[in-house]
């Protein structure tokens, strides 16, 4: 239940502009410029972006590595990831890969992972995301 003495304060998503409602201004001015539901949606176009250019089978391989748990962020950006046979770790930076693939520059479902990660990573999103996702 809400207290009566609270005084509501009101911010615009930086993407669309709709009215969001904080109890507090330090809440305010802790949020993310964009709303919840922007946020979310300039998320998913960047992950839709990010999957564009590689196969069915590729990005079924990049969610099973994520799902078993085989890339971890060794710094901000760079992942260590394990080979598909478990033997190998390879480090990518959703750029350029150090597997097999990825020196015969071929794109890598290891790119997929680190890209996808990169994303999903809890950040704020930038204004500069505004921009690409609309």
């Amino acid at each position: 239940m809400r207290k009566t003495d609270t005084q509501d304060t009101t911010a615009k998503c930086g993407h669309c502009g709709r009215l969001r409602h904080f109890r507090s201004a330090e809440a305010a001015a802790k949020a993310n410029p964009a709303g919840r539901i922007c946020a979310a949606r300039i998320r998913q176009a960047q992950l839709d972006e990010a999957r564009a250019g590689f196969t069915a089978a590729q990005q079924a391989s990049a969610d099973q590595l994520i799902r078993d748990g085989g890339a971890v962020e060794i710094a901000p950006g760079l992942y260590e990831m394990a080979s598909s046979d478990g033997e190998h770790t390879y480090a990518t930076d959703g750029h350029s890969c150090v597997c097999d693939a990825g020196w015969a520059d071929k794109r890598c479902y290891h790119l997929l992972v680190a890209r996808v990660l990169t994303i999903t990573s809890r950040r704020t999103v930038r204004r500069s995301d505004f921009t690409k996702a609309a």
